[in-house]
């Protein structure tokens, strides 16, 4: 494996807006484009991704930040894409630094085309050094008010810390009309329009991306739309 090593990170202060979901779906978009991707659950606190994906196993990325493992061995395989994933439960913190982050996404941009981050929700350092490796970061937000609000106030912090924000997907939409809003609220393009999409939580029940689980879904039609608009998604 290796190749360009780029670095998206998908995040926002405010959990249940569909990080994990865009995340993993990103990843098996890379992966079905014919580039080597990986997907690190780096919500340390509730790695939901794991828990949609069905990867959990040890070693994980916990067990990496615990300087208790190599973090090529925590990596699993997945349908056309890999995962590091996390461990559930408050005793899988003892020992863990975010800071050993850093080293660890540099040897998975060494080993992968693409490295896709979930991010935590929240404004902290944990949740702050995944933007800072990112090449570009994705927001993610539903169309409600406190939702845009975290996810504009998540933009502003970004763009302290030098994060290249490329734009917003806006999950569970229900009416086309719900992204004016989105438009107002957030100074950042909308990247993606994800309807509201019983598909998706079937997939989650499968283990799989909803763009692998039920490919002809509107929501997977959507995030297709997203992969499109990313330079390194599609065939040479």
């Amino acid at each position: 494996m290796g190749g360009d090593g780029r670095v998206y990170t998908v995040t926002s202060a405010k959990g249940g807006v569909g990080k994990s979901t865009t995340a993993a779906n990103l990843a098996a978009m890379f992966g079905a484009s014919d580039r080597t991707a990986v997907v690190v659950d780096a919500d340390l606190a509730t790695p939901s991704l794991t828990s949609h994906l069905g990867s959990s196993a040890t070693p994980s990325i916990h067990d990496v930040l615990a300087d208790e493992a190599d973090v090529l061995d925590a990596v699993v395989e997945h349908a056309g894409f890999d995962v590091l994933p996390g461990t559930p439960g408050a005793a899988a913190f003892a020992g863990v630094d975010i800071a050993r982050l850093r080293p660890a996404v540099g040897t998975l941009r060494e080993e992968y085309d693409v490295v896709v981050v979930d991010g935590g929700p929240g404004l902290s350092h944990d949740t702050l050094l995944p933007m800072e490796l990112a090449d570009r970061v994705l927001l993610a937000t539903t169309p409600d008010e406190a939702s845009v609000d975290a996810a504009a106030t998540t933009a502003e912090v970004a763009d302290r810390v030098d994060a290249s924000v490329q734009g917003c997907v806006v999950t569970k939409v229900s009416d086309r009309d719900e992204l004016q809003a989105v438009r107002q609220g957030l100074d950042v393009p909308i990247a993606a329009a994800i309807p509201r999409d019983s598909a998706v939580p079937r997939s989650q029940t499968l283990g799989k991306p909803v763009v692998l689980a039920a490919p002809s879904a509107p929501s997977a039609k959507a995030y297709w739309n997203l992969a499109g608009r990313q330079p390194d998604v599609g065939r040479e």
